[in-house]
């Protein structure tokens, strides 16, 4: 019966790509984190970053705000949806 899973150097392609993608992004936080430290090291503010580090900025906000939303319990979710007229006591 022959192997239908991926081939030895495919397993190592998959490895390679998963590493240069990880690399890439790290290399990146590291651009990041040494703007911050510089502008925060002479006291300037977030209007002073970098392009790259302001848009890295809103891309991380906004992974942060969707893993919060998808670790939400069933619990949260409901206490959030807007009530109606119905389930508010009402005052006679």
């Amino acid at each position: 019966m022959p192997c239908t899973g991926p081939s030895a150097s495919e397993e190592l392609g998959y490895a390679e790509e998963a590493y240069s993608q990880l690399k890439s992004k790290f290399n990146q936080v590291t651009r990041v984190a040494c703007d911050l430290a510089s502008v925060l090291r002479n006291g300037g503010t977030e209007a002073d970053l970098s392009v790259e580090s302001k848009a890295w900025i809103i891309q991380h906000d906004a992974a942060d705000a969707r893993r919060a939303e998808e670790e939400k319990t069933p619990a949260e979710k409901l206490a959030e949806e807007p009530k109606g007229f119905f389930d508010e006591p009402q005052k006679l």
